[in-house]
């Protein structure tokens, strides 16, 4: 089979099309090939040089942990540590943690609201305190704070800093 998919392949590529796996079945049964699955197909057209290169990649499902995928220098994942409505340590709600993606420096910012100002404060509280060489993206959850897009192009205008929120389900 693979002897005669790939002259069929190499002379759709000169005319610039690409068969799609059911044209590719079709072509296979209408040829003779009565015993070819979807699952051969699919592995051929990985395989291919010449297509392997217009294949999407699969990106791994995460079904427990967010995972960041990026190690560019500036990128910095921040999100929020509630301790509950339970007032601890002159009232502070919560702490703000950002950690730089590349050095995996930690920084802690104390919250004593849950609002958009007090993220605002200990935002510019974090990049006022010089700790990371670089910031250029915040990458965040939906945090519901965080999530107006106010606060995205304050920001953006004020630091050239790019808020950018992680997919979680």
């Amino acid at each position: 089979m693979d002897a005669y998919l790939t002259p069929v392949f190499n002379k759709n590529l000169k005319r610039g099309v690409i068969l799609t796996n059911k044209e590719v079945l079709e072509l296979l049964k209408s040829k003779g090939f009565a015993k070819v699955s979807s699952s051969y197909v699919r592995r051929f057209k990985n395989q291919y040089p010449a297509l392997s290169k217009f294949s999407e990649l699969r990106t791994p499902r995460v079904a427990q942990y967010q995972r960041g995928v990026s190690l560019r220098l500036g990128h910095i994942y921040i999100d929020v540590a509630f301790l509950g409505e339970k007032r601890f340590n002159n009232n502070y709600i919560g702490v703000l943690l950002a950690v730089d993606a590349q050095t995996q420096q930690l920084a802690a910012i104390p919250l004593k609201r849950r609002t958009t100002e007090a993220f605002e404060e200990a935002i510019e509280h974090l990049i006022s305190l010089s700790i990371f060489r670089q910031i250029a993206i915040f990458y965040s959850d939906r945090e519901t704070s965080l999530a107006s897009e106010s606060f995205a192009k304050k920001l953006k205008k004020r630091h050239g800093i790019t808020l950018r929120y992680l997919h979680t389900r």
